[in-house]
């Protein structure tokens, strides 16, 4: 409205017509900046990616697995989250459809499948995943782990990502690398899958509240089992997972942190892969060394129940090389 006659004005209109359009500058650039912060506002819910991919690997079965059944999924009701006014972005559902050895090509377009759909989801605050951990195909080895490890690169360090396991996984060591939130079944008939599901959901929760920090230590054990020798329900297994319970309830000596989640698993001994038998999983608040002790304790308990084992095949070496020091 002022344009080239502006000098004429006296001075009084020009400061009055400065303030007024400095005020509108002002507002606009407000308003960009509380567009920007979005979802970091404190009162903006969190964006949970969630997806399963799991399977139980027979390497012995004569049929490969070459087909996928695949679906969204649907969210996980979990007690954790009711007031907790997560946003769950769903992902896929990928199961194969067999039992044999998975066929490289199809795993790795289902796995690229999932991958795209969280590309597409960010940002998010968080992954939760449900995972078996027995999965594996020709040509990729442990697809449920370097499912993990390719989330984790996309994503970035610092969002938390929780899984849930099957009691009859084959763990790597290396997978404690990628997740921050492991938890597996405990029981074997399994009975607590709900439970295993909400301890999981409830450690994310109290990780994006700023409760926990948690980091993960898995340690395999070199014993081969059949898992239909290894029920929960009877000796040693019953003792062991009550001891898994109480490191959970009570933490480990000389530690302060938490033991968020203990789990022992059994392995699958029908998977003829390099990561096949026992293995330990723990996730500590805040501490590494914490986890490791706690694995390396509950590992101790199994080794030296396996004479308990019997038809169980036990390497003769030593399970860990810090493992006579406890």
């Amino acid at each position: 409205m002022i344009g080239k006659n502006w000098h004429l004005l006296p001075d009084r209109i020009k400061r009055r017509e400065f303030l007024q359009k400095s005020a509108g500058v002002l507002i606009t650039v407000l308003g960009g900046i509380q567009t920007l912060q979005g979802n970091s506002g404190n009162n903006a819910k969190k964006r949970i990616f969630y997806s399963r991919f799991a399977h139980e690997t027979n390497t012995f079965h004569p049929v490969p697995t070459a087909s996928w059944s695949v679906s969204g999924t649907e969210r996980p009701e979990l007690d954790a989250w009711n007031n907790a006014g997560f946003e769950i972005i769903p992902g896929l559902s990928a199961t194969p459809n067999g039992g044999g050895l998975i066929a490289e090509g199809p795993c790795q377009d289902v796995m690229d499948r999932i991958l795209n759909s969280l590309r597409n989801a960010l940002p998010v605050d968080a992954v939760f995943l449900s995972l078996h951990g027995a999965m594996y195909a020709a040509g990729i080895g442990h697809a449920e782990t370097v499912l993990v490890s390719k989330i984790r690169e996309l994503v970035g360090p610092n969002i938390p990502v929780a899984c849930t396991f099957d009691l009859h996984g084959n763990i790597p060591a290396r997978l404690g690398q990628y997740g921050d939130i492991l938890v597996g079944l405990k029981t074997a008939p399994h009975t607590d899958s709900l439970q295993t599901a909400e301890l999981a959901g409830k450690i994310l929760l109290e990780t994006l509240e700023g409760k926990v920090n948690p980091v993960s230590y898995v340690l395999p054990i070199p014993i081969l089992v059949q898992g239909e020798k290894a029920m929960t329900t009877a000796e040693p297994f019953r003792s062991l997972v009550e001891e898994a319970r109480r490191l959970e309830r009570e933490g480990i000596p000389g530690y302060k942190q938490r033991i968020l989640a203990a789990t022992l698993f059994v392995g699958c001994a029908w998977t003829d892969a390099p990561d096949t038998g026992m293995s330990v999983m723990i996730t500590a608040d805040s501490s590494r060394e914490a986890a490791r002790s706690a694995a390396i304790y509950l590992a101790g308990k199994i080794w030296d129940a396996r004479k308990q084992l019997r038809g169980c095949r036990c390497n003769s070496g030593p399970l860990h090389p810090t493992l006579n020091e406890e």
